[in-house]
């Protein structure tokens, strides 16, 4: 989960207190040691409960509410200790008591996102044939995700800012998680790309990267199933990147070719007026044609091929919606005709018959 945790570099102004507050003790005129403890109490109290607004997003959900809490800590941090220590500790005490306020807020959207982010990342998974491919290791993915969220719903609000050991550990659990789903995703994606550059017969000219390519992802499965998430995280990364190379490389000339074949498609949609009959459609092809052409600016050749494909299916298809319209303003016109020569038909007799009643 990608959340700011950014904390605030005032910390070290805390652990000034700190040391203050020990040169103190150690000054037979220097402020009471009940004081003193007390101090060093609630400091930590409120540096605990600031640490862990921090770090689950707080500044995120409740901006507002966490700078004016930051506020409170940073104005007892700077009063002098060897003065008004009381007040030192009223300051810090009600920073703690914000700081916890939000804590509580906070966490039930923080798990929510994450929750959400495992969510998209197992759909995506499943979108990517990873139930087929290697289910046993989706399984264990969905169950790591179960049980992050399962520490989450086991703690106990109330007495959030106790402890928080829960929601930490349910945080790290989610990430892991995370790691998995994501490793899935590499593989999956690299798995594709494999079968790619087997369908379309290229890489031939690379078999230094495809061999590395296809040991990376044995790797990465290895550490998978070993339980190494974060070897698996990169062996597949790696692989997916090599697959990826060698399939853009070997796809520039198909590329170039399926774009003549998609500007072919658009003259001949352009010859029937599918730019002027069906407007709307004409233009979303033309759209796909120019991503197409930005990836292949780009080197994107693999994209840019998939792209000019999808033009010219495009184009032909506003082309097959001109000739329907035409077939069907042809059937119209033939049944107003027959419709025509009918009454025609039996106008003629009724005038015939007519004739016949006159003589």
């Amino acid at each position: 989960m990608m959340l700011n945790r950014n904390y605030f570099l005032a910390s070290a102004i805390g652990c000034l207190v700190s040391l203050v507050i020990i040169s103190c003790a150690s000054t037979p005129s220097g402020p009471d040691q009940a004081l003193l403890d007390s101090l060093n109490e609630v400091l930590a109290r409120a540096e605990g409960a600031r640490k862990r607004v921090n770090d689950f997003g707080g500044p995120e959900f409740f901006g507002a509410e966490t700078a004016a809490a930051e506020g409170q800590y940073q104005s007892a941090a700077k009063i002098d200790t060897n003065g008004d220590l009381e007040e030192a500790m009223a300051r810090y005490t009600q920073a703690a008591a914000a700081f916890e306020k939000i804590f509580e807020k906070t966490l039930p959207l923080y798990a929510k996102v994450w929750w959400d982010e495992l969510t998209e990342a197992r759909n995506e998974a499943i979108d990517l044939g990873i139930v087929e491919l290697a289910y046993d290791r989706f399984v264990l993915a969905a169950e790591a995700a179960e049980a992050a969220y399962a520490l989450y719903e086991k703690a106990d609000l109330r007495s959030a800012n106790q402890g928080a050991g829960d929601y930490y550990a349910a945080r790290d659990a989610a990430r892991q998680a995370m790691y998995r789903f994501k490793v899935l995703d590499w593989l999956a994606e690299a798995h594709k790309f494999r079968e790619e550059i087997k369908f379309y017969n290229i890489g031939q000219d690379d078999s230094e990267n495809s061999a590395i390519a296809q040991e990376l992802f044995d790797a990465a499965a290895v550490s998978y199933d070993a339980g190494n998430i974060g070897g698996a995280l990169d062996a597949s990364g790696k692989s997916l990147q090599k697959y990826d190379l060698i399939l853009n490389a070997g796809m520039q000339s198909r590329a170039l070719e399926q774009k003549a074949v998609a500007e072919e498609a658009r003259r001949s949609a352009v010859s029937v007026k599918a730019d002027k009959a069906v407007k709307n459609e004409f233009a979303v092809a033309g759209d796909v044609f120019d991503l197409a052409d930005s990836s292949l600016r780009k080197e994107r050749y693999y994209d840019a091929f998939k792209l000019y494909f999808q033009a010219e299916s495009a184009f032909t298809a506003t082309a097959a919606a001109v000739e329907e319209k035409r077939l069907k303003a042809e059937e119209a016109m033939r049944l107003a005709a027959e419709k025509v020569t009918a009454s025609e038909i039996l106008a003629r007799n009724a005038e015939l018959v007519l004739q016949g009643s006159v003589q």
